[in-house]
């Protein structure tokens, strides 16, 4: 509580110096027409969580077919730069705690690392997050832009107006990158996280060794997400699992622990047996592909993985919620929901057959 009131204050303090001394709208007007057509160096700002990320790296494959002599520069959560490896021309810079306003140490050294790049473009790709904005803005990069909201045009030179509020989450970003005169913002379904051939391989290999060959039932990866200050929502899961650990033996049901406080779930005796802590997110989500079904209360997750035909079910989520995304984004996710104000057991069992 006290170090959200501080917060607070520091943004407060902030405003009031750029209403002040430093305000961003004043700042020296460029040519938009000698950077907008051949940028050299780009800076994508998703915001911070795996949904950001999941339906914001689809951007990446267009812009690198359309200008290959260009460099992507990603920041993003620590744990989701492995997402982003082995992509030529793409660079990944750890954004840990992000901090609305440019007192925080961690903001200026990163901003710092980010003007050295000398960037053409920024775009801030959070839906409306003054974190991100701020971020673009102190990068100085030469063309800065982001979804048009009233607390961060000031952070922006190129705003693009009237985008139409009932559309999906993906197609308002269309806007932008269309205003930077790209038709196809999503190159045919071409996403940036992809796995290797190997990795594929090494994925098939875990899930053999790890599910009964003589059984011909599903094989079913659960993940959980929580943090850490969310102790309503892990009793929840607690008791979630503590009911579907009775259904399947840890043959036939694997439980990611990435997503969740590693100190937390190790206190779940009675599932431990079917526990497991990947490497990285990258190794986790390469082998769940691989899973028959998915549960999970992520949306990041189910959106990431129904992006690779994986059949999810997502729990904690109104049906409504899916019509903010694209059809091809949903087309594998089912909402799971409960009549009873808790997780839908009976229908997670029942899509896993």
């Amino acid at each position: 509580m006290v170090s959200t009131l501080i917060e607070n204050i520091l943004v407060k303090t902030d405003t009031l110096l750029e209403r002040f001394f430093r305000q961003p709208e004043n700042r020296e007007a460029i040519s938009f027409r000698r950077y907008i057509t051949d940028p050299r160096k780009i800076l994508f700002v998703p915001g911070e969580s795996l949904l950001d990320f999941s339906l914001t790296h689809r951007f990446i494959p267009s812009l690198l077919e359309k200008f290959p002599l260009a460099e992507i520069t990603v920041v993003v959560r620590p744990d989701l730069a492995c997402l982003l490896d082995k992509i030529k021309r793409v660079r990944v810079i750890p954004w840990s705690h992000r901090s609305p306003h440019p007192f925080d140490s961690v903001f200026r050294r990163t901003a710092s690392l980010l003007r050295q790049e000398n960037f053409d473009w920024g775009i801030n790709l959070s839906w409306s997050g003054r974190s991100e904005a701020l971020l673009a803005y102190h990068s100085e990069a030469k063309i800065r832009t982001g979804l048009p909201d009233p607390g961060n045009e000031k952070y922006y030179n190129l705003i693009v107006k009237n985008i139409p509020e009932e559309e999906s989450l993906s197609k308002r970003f269309w806007h932008i990158f269309r205003a930077l005169q790209i038709e196809q913002p999503t190159a045919n379904g071409q996403l940036a996280f992809q796995p290797t051939k190997e990795e594929k391989r090494r994925a098939v290999r875990f899930l053999r060794q790890r599910k009964s060959p003589r059984v011909k039932e599903n094989f079913i990866g659960f993940i959980p997400e929580w943090d850490a200050d969310q102790k309503g929502l892990e009793r929840l899961l607690r008791g979630f699992v503590n009911e579907l650990v009775k259904e399947f033996d840890p043959l036939h049901l694997l439980i990611a622990g990435n997503l969740i406080p590693a100190e937390e779930i190790r206190k779940w005796e009675e599932a431990s047996p079917y526990i497991y802590f990947f490497d990285d997110l990258r190794q986790m989500f390469i082998i769940l592909t691989s899973c028959d079904r998915i549960i999970t209360n992520s949306a990041g997750a189910a959106c990431l993985l129904s992006n690779f035909g994986t059949r999810v079910g997502l729990m904690g989520a109104k049906k409504e919620y899916l019509s903010c995304l694209e059809k091809e984004e949903v087309e594998n996710i089912r909402i799971l929901e409960s009549d009873e104000g808790d997780f839908p057991l009976k229908q997670a069992i029942n899509f896993t057959r």
